[in-house]
């Protein structure tokens, strides 16, 4: 995997983007996690290992998705990129979620804009396994 050092982080030139994961064959337009968790673990066993997600994708689903799959994996093994659009947040508007504020990322690792709404709704540890 090719890399490019950041400040004190060392990133691959590719990542797994979690704007248009896999989509359940029922039509009803949920994400298909037995599918996504298979693509991240061939990804993260090719090295590929810097993800990103957003607020709006998914309808909120794929921060969820992505925290519950990279929860089984050790917090140092992998980078994650969320964002919240600051021109929602301009407008005063928050996303609405119940999810506990468990920011996902350490302070070395934090790669994100506007993202601590986002964050929470990851309902990740920032403790390593």
């Amino acid at each position: 995997m090719m890399t490019r050092k950041f400040h004190d982080l060392t990133l691959p030139l590719l990542g797994f983007g979690a704007m248009r994961l896999p989509l359940l064959a029922d039509g009803s337009g949920h994400v298909d996690e037995a599918r996504t968790r298979d693509m991240v673990a061939y990804a993260m066993q090719h090295g590929l290992n810097y993800f990103d997600t957003a607020y709006p994708y998914h309808g909120g689903e794929s921060e969820r998705i992505m925290g519950r799959i990279l929860a089984d994996y050790p917090r140092e093994s992998y980078l994650l990129a969320t964002k919240f659009p600051s021109h929602v947040a301009a407008a005063g508007r928050t996303p609405a979620s119940s999810w506990l504020l468990t920011p996902f990322c350490t302070d070395a690792l934090r790669i994100c804009a506007n993202c601590a709404a986002s964050y929470s709704r990851t309902s990740a540890s920032m403790e390593s396994k």
